[in-house]
């Protein structure tokens, strides 16, 4: 009869240690979660506040303005108001592909020269207004990757680099690639305005953006690096104020393997110091001592 208690008492301190495990895990999931969450959609709002009313104001002075014949100006405004949805609409299309982040998605073969070619031909008209030269260096390989990740950053690094070039009197941007052994280890090189030394690091921050201008919506240096890590590479930069910014991306020639979501409690590390550290829970044999 001891025996048999013992033995059931085991099963239960079993059973409730699991269930105790599995909620755990589940709750600290949600509370991670619902943080970002919640995070991202007081971001979005805000964003997206800013330029709903914007519009609202351009639409009353096109009304003013086709009522007193001012068709100048009215085109003018017409013009900022198309340029404003623009911004909102690229805005939603970061959202989009910042909520995509650790989606395993098809892994082929990328050649990584017709990618370049294809993002220089999107952001011709761009380049050509601004004067940029553009100038290919070494020789870009056939990876196995995620194109769709690997083209967004790319794209979003060609973009950062056109948007901060400054007033340079010979603006000039460099995408290049070198073999690294078990790493090609890209780059995008521009002579524009360059960046503060404490800003190197927030960056990369979802929905950062420079201090001193106000271009962009700050989510594209945040979705290049989650996309980096997600095919197994990491992303950094080199940069000065006044001297140009160099961008760094690698991708492994090896495809990563892909990684079990919640496999576990995060063993003695916090990945975010803002997220609650999940408690340990003792098992059984713990609990009876």
């Amino acid at each position: 009869f001891a025996i048999n208690l013992f033995m059931s008492h085991s099963i239960v301190s079993f059973f409730s240690y699991q269930y105790e495990k599995a909620r755990l895990q589940a709750v600290y999931g949600l509370s991670s979660k619902n943080q970002e969450l919640q995070r991202l959609i007081y971001t979005v709002s805000h964003d997206l506040k800013t330029p709903i009313v914007s519009l609202i104001g351009y639409l009353s002075f096109v009304r003013e303005e086709i009522e007193s014949g001012d068709n100048e100006q009215r085109d003018a405004d017409l013009d900022k108001m198309t340029q404003i949805c623009n911004n909102m609409r690229q805005m939603i299309n970061d959202l989009l592909n910042l909520s995509r982040i650790r989606r395993q998605g098809q892994f082929s073969h990328i050649s990584t020269s017709d990618t370049v070619v294809k993002l220089l031909t999107e952001n011709e008209s761009q380049l050509r207004a601004a004067g940029i030269e553009t100038e290919l260096q070494g020789t870009f390989p056939t990876i196995f990757s995620e194109e769709r990740k690997f083209e967004e950053i790319l794209r979003n690094l060609i973009s950062n680099a056109i948007k901060y070039i400054g007033n340079d009197a010979k603006p000039k941007i460099d995408i290049g690639v070198k073999d690294t052994g078990q790493f090609y280890e890209f780059f995008v090189h521009d002579n524009g305005i360059g960046i503060d030394e404490d800003e190197r690091e927030s960056i990369f921050n979802p929905f950062y953006a420079k201090s001193d201008v106000t271009k962009g919506s700050g989510i594209g240096l945040s979705i290049a690096k989650g996309f980096a890590e997600d095919l197994g590479g990491e992303i950094w930069v080199e940069s000065n104020k006044g001297q140009g910014s160099t961008f760094y991306f690698t991708i492994p020639k090896k495809a990563p393997v892909p990684e079990e979501p919640d496999s576990d409690l995060p063993a003695n590390r916090n990945p975010d110091q803002n997220q609650p550290t999940p408690p340990q829970v003792d098992s059984p044999t713990q609990q009876q001592r």
